[in-house]
């Protein structure tokens, strides 16, 4: 049994003990193209997000 919530990410070693609350990968219209596939595989977008979280800025 899984989850997914509204939360964007990627599932992380972490997440296994929370199968009910995963993050979720966004691919919808904006997101067709191999290269931005590719992208938030590699987390980078997630990454490059986390400062401005912390900065409370959405």
């Amino acid at each position: 049994r899984s989850a997914t919530t509204t939360r964007k990410g990627l599932v992380k070693p972490e997440h296994a003990c929370r199968p009910c609350r995963l993050p979720r990968l966004s691919l919808n219209g904006e997101y067709q193209d191999r290269r931005m596939l590719e992208a938030l595989l590699s987390g980078l977008p997630f990454a490059l997000a986390r400062p401005i979280r912390s900065l409370g800025i959405d």
